[in-house]
């Protein structure tokens, strides 16, 4: 016996099993939000005071690395720039926080480096030099030194800038 010839004869209506999926979603559907609320509660967790946090369906600036990457080998410049951004926030108000709790904190100098990469392509010069000044300024405010690899970077984006 077949677990379908087990359900009332209602059950077996394609409108009723219609009906019932629009009333309660299906499994797939309930795990999604089930997945949407623990993500949401973690954010709320874990990152309360970062007010952006709600933009993306990140827990953390870390879970957009796969992402980042797809968006730039598509081309999709301006959707990676904006998703860096965030990401650069993000890790920014942990570093901070971290900070007035220890002492001690640097940033993420990934997102950096690659908004800056972002920037260089779109030949936008006058952008990378200022996404790794801040990068750099940064760090100085925590007490870090920044990685020498965007210090020379930095460099080379101020000489393309001027000329």
């Amino acid at each position: 016996m077949k677990n379908s010839d087990r359900l009332p004869q209602s059950h077996k209506n394609p409108m009723f099993r219609t009906l019932i999926k629009k009333i309660f979603g299906n499994e797939k559907d309930s795990a999604r939000r089930v997945g949407d609320q623990k993500s949401e509660r973690a954010r709320e967790n874990h990152h309360p005071d970062f007010e952006r946090a709600d933009e993306y369906p990140y827990d953390h600036y870390t879970g957009a690395v796969e992402d980042i990457k797809h968006l730039k080998r598509e081309r999709r410049h301006e959707e990676a720039k904006e998703l860096l951004l965030w990401c650069i926030d993000f890790t920014e108000n942990q570093a901070q926080r971290e900070y007035e709790l220890d002492g001690h904190a640097i940033v993420a100098p990934w997102y950096y480096k690659h908004l800056a990469i972002v920037y260089r392509k779109d030949d936008r010069f006058g952008d990378e030099v200022d996404i790794l000044e801040r990068y750099v300024e940064t760090m100085n405010d925590l007490g870090e030194t920044p990685k020498d690899e965007l210090v020379n970077r930095l460099e080379r984006a101020r000489e393309l800038a001027s000329g």
